[in-house]
């Protein structure tokens, strides 16, 4: 690290950068160990006392228990790999996309591949909430789609439905006027014999 008097800009940027990536992934690291205790340390917490994970990170100071079960979800949607790849912020966030497709979680991973190789950083957790946001609504679109073509259809079956009801009221009152004249030439029969 250079001097902090004799940086410029760049340098500046550069190492604003390098730290962050630094402690996203150390938080990550972190809570990739805590999903470790969890599930292989249960007898030691719970044998302090602890009737809960939730009830451990709390009264030991460690972190907000939903960060970490955002991370544990996000985790279980992306891979271990890919969280530590990218942070805690953005694994977070993974775990946060409501009903994730693979289709978003795909393109979720690939922003944030791409934004580490431009940026020599880990997203923020701004970027990772927009982009989550964004890839989430597009996975709807199709859904959206889908609903409007089947609106368009029931529509479509519903003129042509109102259009057989008319056709069929319709040959009812010819029926109806077919019998009524019947029922005059029967009686005028029965009259004249």
């Amino acid at each position: 690290m250079k001097s902090q008097k004799h940086m410029s800009y760049d340098d500046l940027v550069e190492e604003c950068k390098r730290l962050r990536l630094a402690s996203e992934m150390s938080e990550a690291k972190f809570f990739a160990f805590l999903m470790v205790a969890e599930r292989e340390h249960a007898e030691i917490w719970q044998g302090a006392g602890c009737d809960t994970f939730e009830q451990f990170l709390t009264s030991n100071h460690l972190c907000k228990p939903e960060r970490y079960r955002f991370f544990a979800i996000g985790v279980d949607r992306v891979g271990l790999d890919a969280a530590l790849a990218s942070g805690a912020y953005w694994t977070i966030q993974a775990g946060k996309m409501h009903e994730p497709t693979k289709q978003a979680l795909k393109a979720f991973g690939e922003r944030a591949a791409a934004f580490l190789e431009v940026e020599k950083t880990a997203p923020s957790e701004e970027a990772s909430r927009q982009w989550a946001a964004e890839v989430s609504a597009r996975g709807r679109e199709p859904q959206k789609i889908a609903q409007v073509s089947e609106l368009h259809r029931l529509r479509a079956e519903n003129q042509e439905l109102r259009h057989k009801l008319k056709l069929a009221d319709k040959r009812v009152l010819e029926l109806e006027s077919m019998i009524a004249k019947m029922g005059k030439k029967a009686g005028s029969t029965q009259a004249r014999a």
